[in-house]
Formats: structure tokens, sequence, C-alpha cells
């Protein structure tokens, strides 16, 4: 049985694969940690990731010590976006409504997968397309697209929100103002 090997030596095509079974329809390029032809190993459980970067956050999913704590139960996570989510489970919080029925999620992407499953509504978004910011109040659920307005409503409605104390930092809140410069 000859073994080939694919991505510059990095990986091997199953042999026991026929033609036949192969699919050429599917997207190759597709979300990191599910990319068919992934060339990054996770050293500790072995997960396929596509990009060092991919692999990187992965490994931190593994380590002990846990630099985010979620208020609600403790729970540990190395990943702000992560405990975001997370966090989300404990407060309630969805943001991402859909426009056809009104069903409400905590992600975006599951309101996408939603439209496309349940409505067969294909979103107009190119593979990795960024897609508009949405700042969304967890204390509330209130979510906007603007900085502006979302900083206003927790100065008024949460004086006492973290994210006020770091106002000053441009990268928390992007003003109107700033964006030309």
């Amino acid at each position: 049985m000859c073994v080939e090997t694919v991505n510059d030596g990095k990986g091997v095509k199953n042999p026991l694969l026929t033609s036949d079974q192969r699919h050429p329809q599917v997207d190759r390029g597709r979300v990191g940690f599910l990319r068919l032809e992934a060339c990054h190993a996770c050293p500790v459980c072995g997960v396929a990731c596509d990009t060092p970067k991919f692999l990187h956050k992965h490994v931190r999913t593994h380590k002990e010590l846990k630099r985010y704590l979620c208020s609600f139960c403790g729970k540990g996570s190395n990943d702000t976006f992560d405990l975001k989510r997370h966090t989300r489970t404990h407060t309630g919080v969805k943001p991402y409504k859909c426009d056809s029925c009104g069903k409400a999620f905590t992600q975006r992407c599951s309101l996408e997968s939603h439209c496309r499953k349940i409505h067969g509504q294909n979103l107009p978004f190119a593979f990795n397309e960024r897609r508009a910011k949405i700042y969304v109040c967890e204390e509330c659920g209130h979510s906007t697209s603007s900085p502006d307005t979302h900083f206003r409503h927790l100065r008024a409605q949460h004086p006492g929100h973290p994210a006020l104390l770091k106002h000053y930092d441009r990268r928390q809140f992007k003003f109107e103002k700033d964006r030309g410069g």
C-alpha cells in the first residue's frame, strides 16, 4: 500500500479512501479547527489546527491556570471571547435576533446558522469577512452598532461597569470622532 504525502510532507492522504469517496465540493478553507488539510496538531489532545495562531489559542485551553474567571460560577478561561460566551449562559443575554421569526441567540454564528438552516437564507458574507461590530451590554442585553451609544448607555444605566474605567483605551470604544485619524 502506497502512502501519499500532502502539504509538503506535513500530512498524508488516507490510503483506504477511494477516489469516488472523496468530496471535491467540500470547502477546505473553512473554520480553523475543522480544515481538512490541517498541519498543526495539539501536543496535548491531537486536535488539528490549520495555522499556528489557531493552535496557540487551542493549547491555552489546556493550561491549568486561567487568566479570566466567570463572576457567576468561577469557571476559568484564557480567552475573553470564551468567557463572554460562557457568561451569557448565566445572564441570558441574547443580542442576535432573527429578522424572520424573532428567535434570539447568544452568538452571531448561531443566528447565521439558524437563518441558513431554518429559513434557507444564505447571508451575503464571504469566508472570514468581517461583520459590522455590535456593542453588547453584558449586564442587561442592550445592543447597538454605535460605540458612542454603548458608552452613554453604560454611563447612564451601569455607572460602576468595569468597561467605563477603560474608556480612555481607544481599543475599548472606537468613537466616531476617532475614525478619521
